[in-house]
């Protein structure tokens, strides 16, 4: 398969960027100039901002969903959605929960009459403590319903996947229900929000789940992490029946080093890929993992990329050719502190020679990729270069990658 794919060092001509984005992309860079910056987009609050997902949507827009004004103790989150087009025109931005503590989006679904389905966790209702959440939006981004699901400690889900019967199936972990000290949470839900079944799954340590798919055959896959007492965690990748029932579980890494998913695709072909940062086979510092599954849960290939330093995926979505693109941070390329990375997966070959960093002079982080029909991308993620206060939230387009080539320090090899 051939990839077309450029890394950048991202200078960038105020003429590159649209009247209608923001000129900060100037304050960003690439390692290695094979990609420009066509326009990007911040949002910004006096503290931290994050965005999770970035949702294609069926009118050729993208719906980003993530957080503005975090900080760990005192402040008031605001859940944060916002429509834009692939010029970086926004068309809508809406933001949730003003002056109800923490209220924040992590995953995202259109549903078929248009209105959005968001996934994540909120202070402001619910049981106690922080709880998970799931709201409904109208197509212009207005709140139409919205619920919450807990008991008295930390509950929170992270990601969404559509049932057969148009309800969702919400993933994440509690604190306040199960054997450990955090257990996976899994909750079906009608499309209104009321909850139809709970399921927790774990073991006397912590696990959770962080991603959900939904299969042809009406069940799901889940991706989270693993961790039993005295242990390093483990990459957990676990299949469920419509009604939540385990099917089969594998666990991936080595249990004297970390192994840390983030990040869960459905190849055409029914295979499973999934992303994670592993200290193990051998790792420098974290490296980036990527493993491929059998759709009956047997593992077919791992394979790693890294540098001297640490390097994180945060989420990986595929392109129409098959090859998955990877968004995280760096320590190991690019402009010094954390940069946002980019690289790319072939699952029948390995890692490309794609692996890129995009930053400035402070901390600079990916959290999301989308690529688009035309072979450019879709990069998120929050950046402490575009602020001279906190983590701004950003969204950005890149070119594709051309000619890319890895930098003399990265190594990438098969290693099962």
């Amino acid at each position: 398969m051939v990839l077309l794919a450029a890394t950048a060092t991202l200078t960038v001509a105020a003429a590159a960027i649209p009247a209608s984005a923001d000129t900060s992309a100037a304050r960003l860079t690439s390692s290695d100039g094979s990609s420009q910056i066509l326009w990007l987009r911040d949002f910004t609050s006096p503290l931290d901002d994050w965005i999770n997902d970035i949702l294609p949507l069926r009118d050729g827009n993208y719906l980003a969903a993530g957080f503005l004004n975090r900080a760990d103790t005192g402040s008031d989150w605001r859940a944060l959605a916002v429509k834009i087009n692939a010029d970086g025109n926004i068309v809508w931005q809406r933001e949730h929960g003003a002056g109800g503590g923490v209220d924040a989006y992590w995953g995202v679904h259109e549903a078929s009459d248009g209105r959005f389905s968001l996934a994540g966790f909120t202070t402001r209702i619910g049981a106690g403590g922080i709880d998970a959440y799931f709201s409904t939006l109208t197509v212009d981004g207005w709140i139409v319903k919205e619920n919450a699901y807990g008991g008295p400690k930390y509950d929170r889900v992270t990601d969404l996947a559509p049932a057969a019967d148009g309800g969702y199936v919400l993933a994440g972990m509690t604190e306040s229900f199960g054997a450990g000290k955090r257990d996976i949470l899994l909750l079906k839900v009608d499309a209104n929000g009321i909850e139809q079944w709970r399921r927790i799954y774990g073991e006397p340590g912590n696990d959770a789940a962080l991603y959900i798919e939904a299969l042809p055959d009406g069940g799901f896959v889940i991706a989270g992490g693993t961790e039993g007492p005295g242990e390093d965690g483990q990459v957990l990748v676990m299949k469920i029946d419509s009604e939540g029932k385990e099917l089969w579980k594998r666990a991936i890494g080595e249990r004297a080093t970390p192994d840390i998913n983030h990040g869960l695709v459905l190849l055409p072909d029914g295979r499973i890929f999934v992303p994670a940062y592993s200290k193990s086979w051998g790792a420098r510092d974290n490296d980036v993992l990527a493993a491929v599954l059998k759709p009956t849960g047997e593992i077919e290939r791992i394979d790693v990329i890294g540098g001297a330093d640490d390097d994180r995926p945060m989420s990986a979505r595929p392109d129409s050719r098959g090859i998955v693109w990877i968004a995280g941070y760096t320590k190991s390329i690019g402009a010094g502190g954390w940069d946002a990375l980019l690289t790319a997966y072939d699952p029948d070959r390995g890692f490309t020679n794609v692996f890129t960093a995009f930053g400035g002079p402070e901390d600079d982080n990916g959290t999301m990729v989308q690529p688009l029909a035309d072979g450019s991308l879709l990069l998120a993620g929050y950046s402490k270069s575009l602020s001279a206060q906190a983590q701004d939230a950003f969204l950005m387009r890149v070119s594709g990658p051309q000619k890319p080539k890895l930098a003399k320090d990265v190594r990438r090899r098969k290693v099962s």
